[in-house]
């Protein structure tokens, strides 16, 4: 009877710590692009300065933690879901970073 309270125990701990230990990677903020035209080139320079050297290496922390947690732990799922989203969310903003460029640059060529 103790043997089975104390696996039941093991397993919920367990079961919890793995989100636990997800919380503790640090998830960056995807960057504030715009929507529409780029004011000018030192503008747009920035955003991908930022995009680059700052949310880039942010997240790709963030999902090595994540992985990390994984890695350790048999309850994958919740932890996949926030590696799946920061992923998603990298792409997201790169892509509007991307138009943003593009925008820019069929604007400059007028």
């Amino acid at each position: 009877m103790k043997k089975n309270i104390v696996l039941t125990g093991i397993c919920l701990a367990t079961l919890f710590a793995t989100p636990a230990l997800a919380a503790n990677c640090v998830k960056p903020e995807a960057p504030d692009l715009p929507e529409a035209y780029i004011s000018g080139a030192d503008q747009l320079i920035d955003m991908v300065k930022k995009f680059r050297n700052e949310y880039q290496p942010a997240n790709e922390a963030y999902k090595k933690c994540l992985l990390d947690s994984i890695a350790t732990y048999a309850h994958k799922s919740a932890i996949e879901n926030k590696l799946a989203f920061a992923t998603t969310t990298e792409i997201k903003a790169a892509k509007k970073l991307n138009a943003a460029i593009r925008e820019f640059n069929e604007q400059s060529d007028s």
